[in-house]
């Protein structure tokens, strides 16, 4: 099953970045540095917290969007949700959005 292949993915990725601690966003499996979540787990996918060029980046991948957890409000504008068929760069982009948050 993808989910499983994906949430196992997600947590080897956030035990690789150091000084931080797995918590819970919205009821989802995240990792904050501090009190600043950077990562998180929804749908089966990745959201990232990303910035300028990184963002605009991930947004160019196919199926990659903002992250809308209420359909029905305005998207987190600096949170972007990328698709586990994207999950050879989910490393790379977690990596970026800790270092955006540290």
């Amino acid at each position: 099953m993808v989910d499983m292949e994906a949430i196992d993915l997600f947590d080897q990725i956030g035990e690789l970045i150091t000084k931080k601690k797995r918590s819970c966003m919205f009821g989802v499996p995240c990792y904050k540095v501090g009190r600043r979540p950077f990562i998180m787990f929804y749908d089966g996918q990745i959201v990232c917290k990303l910035f300028g060029q990184v963002h605009r980046e991930a947004m160019l991948l196919k199926g990659t969007s903002l992250f809308n957890p209420k359909a029905n409000t305005k998207p987190m504008g600096n949170w972007v949700q990328i698709p586990f068929l994207h999950s050879d760069k989910w490393e790379s982009f977690a990596e970026l959005a800790y270092s955006i948050t540290k």
